[in-house]
């Protein structure tokens, strides 16, 4: 049987006298595609800007004997869709990876995930007979409007599993004529982002709703620590916002919220260890980045600082935080909008996503950021499917886009409680865990209940619903200086990432 390499070299040489014959002929050339010296590689790409798609070519074709006053009828060539042809179909994934010290890898599980569906969904024959071929982009922090309009304006069809702290960075493209592609992100971290009409997520909590179950359920279980508990607040990238609506959440649950005001270049300085011992604070509410939690902790620790509870967002639930923890994050909380990755009631969807992120990156552990991003994965399916049904013969990124919102009852293959994603009704389902003994215990609800589905764990926000949404002109002005500081490279030889 011929090898793999072989079949690829036999193909290489056939495409060559194929171009060799018909030398003269119109057509448009296919965005090239790098190749990878590893089976499984990621590619990568710094934002440099991709020729726009060309407009329909009109080629007025006589009949080969026309009758006297005949007029030549015209051949009208189709639009080629960008990302999308009878064999394969591209998608983007973006995220934030080496971000100079900042949250380096902190969405890097996105890119690995999105390659493990990858791998799963082409073993399974691919979408409506075609290849999926997921490419990876780092936005780097502070280049995600640059990244947008390299995506935007290329052969790529949508855009699965992004996870940016900087995603409202050009979000205002997303929808337009010059940006009309579906936005299938992991989750989104922007007010503007999450707004967007083209953005669609597993579990759509935008900015009108927190899942405040786990914190109600910490007030009730530990009632004397609600009149003192300190977040964090980051002035960069928006954070601020962010921070402002789980203020308002936990004020409305009767929680006494102290701040301390911090950037991502500081540390767990003294400043701030001085002042958390002046508050007296006796929990936290965390939702930065897990590795300044686990620092954070680590002084802590050290100042012999005593914490009755720390509630951190979902970004803790990975196995990485687990090992690079270890004591320190002893008793940390955090919760899942779906059942334990290791419960014996959890689907077999999560069965398949550790396998193919095996397959892919053999050390690479789980983590919720690489689950939201297979949940993506999912939803485009879904959406892509329905696409067919309505357009088999010509879909587009305009169709796929309707099909997404059209999508309800929408569960991931069985990893979530059924979702809306095209109305933008998330569940009101969680798992509350906590770290026990070096894993992730469940705390609430007991076992064997699976999870928390009670009505009223989503809290509606009213005063800072609003916040964010004005357009970034200071973020947008930054983000293309810092562009222009790097030396940009050429998106015909993208660097290649290895699975680590």
């Amino acid at each position: 049987m011929p090898t793999r390499a072989s079949r690829l070299t036999s193909a290489a040489i056939a495409v060559v006298v194929a171009l060799a014959l018909l030398v003269g002929a119109c057509g448009e050339p296919r965005p090239p595609i790098a190749a990878s010296s590893a089976p499984n590689a990621l590619v990568t790409a710094t934002p440099t800007p991709a020729p726009p798609t060309p407009s329909p070519t009109i080629t007025p074709t006589p009949s080969p004997t026309p009758r006297q006053g005949a007029t030549p009828v015209p051949t009208v060539r189709p639009e080629r869709v960008p990302g999308l042809n009878e064999s394969s179909v591209r998608v983007a994934v973006i995220a934030d990876v080496e971000t100079g010290g900042t949250a380096d890898g902190l969405f890097r599980d996105a890119w690995s995930a999105a390659k493990a569906w990858e791998l799963e969904i082409n073993d399974r024959g691919g979408l409506g007979g075609r290849d999926v071929i997921v490419s990876t982009f780092d936005t780097s922090l502070t280049n995600h409007r640059a990244v947008l309009e390299v995506v935007c304006s290329g052969a790529y069809f949508a855009i699965v599993g992004a996870q940016s702290l900087n995603d409202y960075a050009g979000a205002e493209l997303l929808g337009t004529e010059d940006c009309n592609i579906a936005d299938f992100s992991g989750d989104v971290h922007g007010a503007l982002r999450a707004e967007s009409a083209n953005t669609f997520i597993p579990n759509p909590i935008y900015n009108d709703l927190r899942q405040a179950g786990p914190a109600a359920w910490l007030a009730q279980e530990y009632p004397d620590t609600v009149d003192n508990v300190t977040t964090f607040w980051f002035e960069e990238l928006q954070l601020r916002n962010e921070t402002e609506r789980l203020f308002e959440m936990l004020d409305g649950l009767g929680y006494t919220v102290r701040t301390i005001d911090t950037d991502l270049d500081e540390g767990p300085s003294e400043r701030i260890l001085t002042r958390f011992t002046e508050l007296e604070s006796e929990a936290i509410v965390w939702n930065a980045d897990p590795d300044r939690l686990i620092e954070l902790l680590r002084e802590f620790r050290s100042s012999e600082l005593d914490l009755t509870w720390v509630l951190c967002e979902f970004t803790c639930y990975s196995q990485q935080f687990l090992d690079d923890g270890g004591l320190a994050v002893e008793g940390v909380y955090t919760w899942i909008p779906h059942v334990p990755i290791d419960s014996p009631t959890a689907d077999d969807e999560f069965i398949d996503y550790r396998f193919y992120l095996k397959q892919f990156a053999p050390d690479v552990g789980w983590s919720e950021v690489g689950i939201q991003t297979w949940m993506a994965g999912r939803l485009f399916e879904a959406s892509f499917n329905k696409m067919l049904e309505v357009e088999p013969e010509q879909p587009t990124r305009e169709a796929l886009v309707t099909a997404a919102r059209s999508i309800d009852g929408f569960n991931a293959n069985g990893m979530l409680p059924l979702t809306n994603p095209g109305g933008r009704q998330p569940t009101s389902c969680f798992a509350l865990m906590v770290v026990e003994g070096g894993r992730w215990v469940q705390a609430h609800p007991q076992p064997p209940r699976d999870l928390d589905c009670a009505g009223d764990n989503l809290y509606g926000l009213t005063a800072t619903r609003n916040q964010g949404l004005e357009l970034p002109v200071a973020a947008s002005s930054t983000s293309s200086e810092a562009a222009a500081d790097e030396e940009p490279i050429d998106l015909d030889n993208p660097e290649e990432v290895p699975n680590e």
